[in-house]
């Protein structure tokens, strides 16, 4: 079976143990990823899911700090044979860290019963066009994990980047060469990560996660 990249076998490695998880995954079923390796099935996951970080790890430092969200499917078509991985399953740039605000339901700033620290939701930030305020939209927008029926589950992890300073959506866009509008499947698949990090010029990964799904 061939191996994972570099950077995400690192994080594998780094995380497999991880008892302090600092990246939560909720999905408008409820269904929440709150540490590595959970398992869910393909009903529960089939929406857009939003990403919330553990406080600690926030540019609180940097006013206006932006990240930036992907998720993989590490083992298309089969565990066994995972030829078409990683596939890009969702990438969302522009995104900033939610402040507490007595008006919001749910508050995007929360803790659950397991975690030792905060979650901070993390939102699209806003733009403004023609004098309409308008959110950032995902570059690639979020396809639900659809393995085979002859396949073993599949692995689909979570990462956060914070995002270079300076750097727009659209220049991310023209870095990796999406072009306008959703790219196909094809696109997604055999999505080079180590390439990714090397063109946007990122750090280590801020936080991540990981689930499992069964056909």
């Amino acid at each position: 079976m061939p191996s994972p990249t570099s950077t995400i076998k690192k994080f594998l490695d780094q995380n497999k143990d991880n008892a302090k998880p600092d990246l939560l995954i909720t999905f408008p079923s409820g269904t929440a990823i709150p540490a590595p390796a959970t398992k869910a099935d393909k009903p529960s996951t089939s929406q857009q899911p939003t990403f919330s970080l553990a406080q600690s790890c926030l540019r609180t430092h940097v006013p206006g700090a932006k990240y930036m969200a992907v998720s993989l499917d590490l083992d298309a078509p089969s565990p066994s044979l995972p030829l078409a991985s990683p596939i890009l399953h969702y990438l969302h740039t522009d995104l900033t860290a939610a402040t507490a605000s007595p008006f919001a339901s749910p508050s995007p700033v929360y803790k659950t019963d397991t975690a030792t620290d905060t979650w901070v939701q993390l939102t699209a930030s806003s733009v403004t066009a023609g004098g309409k305020g308008t959110l950032e939209k995902p570059l690639t927008s979020w396809l639900a994990p659809a393995p085979p029926g002859f396949s073993a589950p599949h692995r689909y992890v979570f990462l956060v980047w914070e995002q270079p300073e300076k750097m727009s959506g659209e220049q991310v866009r023209a870095k990796l060469g999406l072009g306008k509008g959703e790219a196909g499947l094809w696109r997604k698949s055999r999505f080079d990560i180590e390439g990714f990090v090397r063109k946007l010029k990122l750090g280590k990964i801020v936080a991540g996660t990981w689930m499992v799904v069964g056909s």
